[in-house]
C-alpha cells in the first residue's frame, strides 16, 4: 500500500514537473508578438471581412470606424481575409501614414484585391520601382497636362449626360456617374471614345469591383471567379491597346505625353530599361479602378447635397 502511494506521488511529481519544464520552453522559444493595438481579428480567416462588406454596402462605412473607434481608440487592429490590420485614424494618425516614408511604412492589399489590381501594380511595389511609376502617372497628370482635356472632358460629361437621361423620368443616379467617370477616364487616360468598347469595358470592370471585396473563392459560379475572369479580358484588351500604343511611339505618330499609356511606355528605370508590358497593364488596371471610384464618391456626394439643398441648386441653376 505504502509502495503504491509512493509510486503515484512520483509520477505526479514527474507529471508535473514536466508540464512546467515544456511551460517554461514554450515561454522562452515562441517568437515575440508585436506589440498590437487592442482591437479584435474576428473570425478564423474572413476576420471581420462580412461586417465591413455589409457597411459598404449600406452606405455606412463610418458607422462602423466609429464603433470601433469609441471601443479600442483611434488605432485599433482587426483582419480582412487572413490579413491582419492596423487601421489607424484621426489627424495625427494621418500624417503619419502620408509623411512616412518606406522605411517605416509600405501598403499591401488584401490578397483579392492583389490578384484584381494586379501583382505587380503601384499599391504592391516599393521605393524606386514606386517612385517611377508613380512619377509617370503624376506627370501625366499634372494640373497644365489636365488643363487640355478640360474642354474634351467637359463635352463627354454633356453628351453621356444628355445621352443617358433624355425621354426618362428618373435614373439611378450612382449608376449613372460611374459610367460617365468610366467614360471619362478611358478618354482621357486611354484615348478611347467608342461608345461601344467603353461599355463593354463598363460592363467588365463593374463585375471587376464586385469581385475585390469577396470571399476568394475560385469557383465558376462565386464573385471572385468572374472577377477574376473579367480581368483576364480587360488585361487582352489593354495588351493590344498598349501594343498599338507602342508601334505609334515607335514610328512617331504619337509622344509620350499623348496619353497615359504612351507616358507609361516610355519609363525607363534607373539602368536605363523600359518597363516590363505586364507592369505597365497591371498599372493601367489598377489606375482605372482608383480614379473611377474616387472620382464617383466625390460625384455622388455632390449631387446628394445638390437635391438636399434647394438654396445651393438655385444658385448653381442660376451660374
Amino acid at each position: 500500500m505504502d509502495s503504491a502511494i509512493y509510486s503515484n506521488t512520483q509520477t505526479a511529481i514527474l507529471t508535473v514537473s514536466v508540464a512546467v519544464l515544456i511551460g517554461w520552453l514554450y515561454h522562452k522559444l515562441k517568437p515575440s508578438q508585436p506589440n498590437l493595438p487592442p482591437g479584435s481579428f474576428g473570425l478564423p480567416i474572413v476576420g471581420e471581412l462580412i461586417g465591413w462588406v455589409r457597411a459598404l454596402e449600406s452606405g455606412t462605412a463610418y458607422k462602423w470606424i466609429e464603433e470601433r473607434v469609441a471601443r479600442h481608440g483611434p488605432i485599433f487592429k482587426t483582419s480582412f481575409m487572413g490579413n491582419r490590420t492596423v487601421v489607424v485614424t484621426g489627424p495625427v494618425g494621418n500624417k503619419f501614414v502620408f509623411t512616412s516614408g518606406d522605411d517605416k511604412l509600405s501598403s499591401h492589399q488584401p490578397v483579392p484585391i492583389v490578384y484584381i489590381a494586379g501583382e505587380q501594380s503601384i499599391f504592391e511595389v516599393h521605393g524606386a520601382r514606386h517612385k517611377l511609376v508613380r512619377g509617370a502617372i503624376a506627370g501625366f497628370l499634372r494640373p497644365e497636362s489636365l488643363q487640355r482635356s478640360v474642354p474634351l472632358m467637359s463635352s463627354l460629361v454633356k453628351r453621356y449626360l444628355t445621352k443617358e437621361v433624355e425621354g426618362k423620368d428618373s435614373v439611378f443616379g450612382v449608376i449613372l456617374l460611374k459610367k460617365i467617370a468610366f467614360k471619362v477616364s478611358c478618354a482621357v487616360l486611354f484615348s478611347l471614345t467608342d461608345d461601344k468598347e467603353t461599355d463593354e469595358l463598363f460592363n467588365e470592370f463593374l463585375l471587376v469591383l464586385k469581385g475585390a471585396w469577396v470571399l476568394p473563392i475560385y469557383l465558376p459560379f462565386t464573385p471572385y471567379y468572374r472577377a477574376l475572369t473579367a480581368r483576364r479580358r480587360i488585361y487582352n484588351r489593354f495588351s493590344a491597346i498598349v501594343d498599338e500604343r507602342w508601334r505609334r511611339l515607335e514610328d512617331g505618330s504619337l509622344s509620350p505625353n499623348d496619353d497615359v499609356v504612351t507616358a507609361m511606355l516610355s519609363m525607363k528605370d534607373e539602368e536605363g530599361r523600359t518597363v516590363p508590358r505586364p507592369e505597365i497593364l497591371d498599372n493601367l488596371i489598377t489606375l482605372v479602378m482608383a480614379s473611377h471610384d474616387t472620382g464617383v464618391s466625390l460625384n455622388a456626394s455632390f449631387v446628394r447635397h445638390l437635391a438636399m439643398n434647394e438654396v445651393t441648386l438655385k444658385h448653381i441653376c442660376e451660374d
